[in-house]
């Protein structure tokens, strides 16, 4: 023994990898609350309106099923399911709904605007969830067309993601959310 160090077999933490990590585990615990609450606020304003409450994205258990629920996708688990796109939804009538909630959606919609536009023609109120443009995670997400930014509460500008084009037969091809509070 000549008083020599072995090399460490235990690898250094990379303090910037442990603050990203700590950065998105902070944004994704505020996004659950974001949802809860917001979902909240839809299902409030569609019963003091006693209308029904169209929930648009998937639950996935982050909230619950809307009186009505609407999707793109094969199989939902909630009992009033919609396969369709939020694009044109020529199913419901004006002002059908007292409320809309969308949740993390429109950001993958061909035309965010139509989208918009089509969830104020069904319900008095729209509320909107999306993931955060400064969340790396909300930026590797699959299908991502766009990055939602609210430059004013309650007004959202929709930034293209360069290279991401609409087709019929892609995963989300017209499938949207909603932001904004209210009619425009």
């Amino acid at each position: 023994d000549r008083g020599e160090v072995a090399p460490s077999r235990d690898r250094e933490v990379n303090p910037l990898a442990l603050a990203l990590c700590a950065w998105e585990a902070c944004w994704w615990a505020a996004s659950k609350v974001e949802r809860r609450q917001k979902f909240a606020a839809a299902r409030a304003a569609a019963d003091r309106r006693g209308k029904s409450l169209l929930v648009v994205g998937e639950p996935d258990g982050e909230y619950p099923c809307g009186d009505v629920t609407l999707d793109i996708r094969e199989r939902s688990v909630c009992p009033n399911y919609v396969r369709h796109s939020v694009e044109n939804m020529p199913m419901f009538g004006n002002g059908q709904f007292g409320a809309a909630f969308v949740s993390f959606t429109l950001e993958h919609t061909c035309d965010p605007h139509a989208a918009l536009a089509e969830l104020h023609r069904v319900a008095d109120e729209v509320l909107v969830v999306y993931p955060k443009p400064w969340r790396l995670s909300g930026r590797l997400q699959p299908g991502r067309r766009w990055t939602v930014h609210e430059d004013r509460p309650g007004q959202l500008r929709f930034e293209p993601i360069s290279g991401k084009r609409c087709n019929s037969a892609s995963r989300y091809g017209g499938l949207g959310a909603i932001p904004m509070i209210g009619r425009p």
